[in-house]
């Protein structure tokens, strides 16, 4: 962590904190030591956008831990919730540790790297110091990993980061490949009433943000719409590469002047997990551009031009709820030395249009037409 960099400061809230008081002695104890260079259990999930935001109150804590196996992980897990006082349950995806015979009092634990990597950090939580998971990786994780099986926080989630942080709402979309996206998108069109039915479980939801309540699936709908990318662009000019990622929002520019940045920020920034979905090489994609950059050739990598679905109504614009503070990716992470400016990438408006119109069609036989075919980015 850059030392110019104060780390977060979280206070978690509800019955998620008393659960996080109860687990930490025995994290600390049984668990720790064994994770990846020591550094213990990672924090993520609702409780800790929820640290972050003031939007809701969550019932759980999810756990990551940097384990070799996840049978090295339930034999630890067993002497962890023992000495908390509580008993692991094996959950159709992950092990869980309750008590009290509560479900809705328990801690989910997954032993998967996070994505997009690299974007974890350190941070002051309830007094403590935790290492949490940015906003990115927990959204790319309710999308990604529940998808269309999500519960209604979710949705209620995926529409309030749209406002708060809606740079990492993108890193998390544009993760999805067209067919997984489209068919989230189908899960919540059908399921519109069982969803509306299901808010009753959320809890102290400002009112500023009923209007979601009233009505999930339209705003998250809405949000992971207007995240889609609709031009993603990488060049190359005076020994730096930029890429620039377009929304209905705008422009967002990330630049980066060594090749460790580059290999660096494509992971942290999601591009890997954005190339991949797009049968991108990604490996390729990287290669290629360090080749340019440490030839210092001013050059044009690769274009792509997803699919564009067509948003509707901006209905996260009507909303007046702000997060309690002003954040970047609401983690004030670490910035690369070559990024445009110092608090992030740039975000260059485009006019605003309810339906943005489609782009013309590209020439017979112009690199945009063949969309970099000649390019060794190109999935086969």
């Amino acid at each position: 962590m850059s030392s110019k960099t104060k780390p977060e400061n979280l206070t978690t809230r509800g019955q998620a904190k008393n659960i996080l008081a109860r687990i930490r002695p025995a994290f600390r104890e049984h668990i720790r030591p064994h994770t990846k260079d020591g550094k213990g259990e990672q924090l993520g999930g609702g409780s800790i956008l929820n640290a972050r935001w003031h939007h809701r109150l969550s019932r759980d804590l999810d756990v990551h831990l940097q384990l070799s196996t996840m049978e090295d992980a339930r034999a630890l897990l067993d002497r962890a919730a023992a000495a908390a006082g509580g008993y692991r349950i094996e959950h159709p995806r992950f092990p869980r540790i309750e008590f009290e015979r509560n479900k809705d009092n328990h801690v989910d634990v997954s032993v998967s790297a996070p994505k997009p990597g690299h974007d974890e950090k350190t941070a002051i939580v309830d007094g403590e110091e935790t290492i949490v998971l940015s906003t990115a990786q927990i959204m790319t994780g309710k999308l990604g990993g529940r998808g269309p099986r999500a519960p209604v926080r979710d949705l209620v989630d995926i529409a309030v980061c749209r406002i708060a942080d809606p740079e990492a709402l993108e890193v998390a979309v544009n993760s999805l490949d067209e067919e997984t996206l489209n068919g989230i998108l189908k899960i919540y069109k059908e399921t519109r009433k069982v969803y509306e039915q299901a808010t009753e479980e959320l809890e102290d939801v400002p009112a500023t943000l009923q209007p979601v309540v009233a009505n999930p699936t339209a705003y998250a709908t809405n949000a992971i719409l207007e995240s889609k990318y609709q031009r993603f662009e990488i060049h190359t000019r005076n020994g730096a590469a930029r890429i620039q990622t377009t929304t209905i929002d705008g422009t967002r520019t990330r630049s980066y002047t060594t090749a460790e940045e580059l290999r660096d920020g494509m992971e942290r920034d999601g591009i890997n997990s954005f190339l991949t979905a797009q049968q991108r090489d990604k490996d390729a994609v990287l290669n290629t551009t360090i080749d340019a950059i440490w030839a210092r050739r001013d050059t044009k990598i690769l274009r792509i031009n997803p699919e564009r679905l067509q948003h509707g109504k901006r209905l996260t614009r009507e909303l007046t709820w702000t997060p309690p503070q002003d954040r970047t990716r609401c983690d004030d992470r670490d910035k690369p030395s070559g990024a445009v400016a110092p608090d992030g990438p740039t975000l260059d408006p485009l006019p605003q249009t309810v339906n943005p119109p489609s782009p013309p069609a590209p020439a017979a036989g112009s690199a945009d037409a063949q969309d970099r075919d000649d390019n060794p980015s190109r999935g086969r």
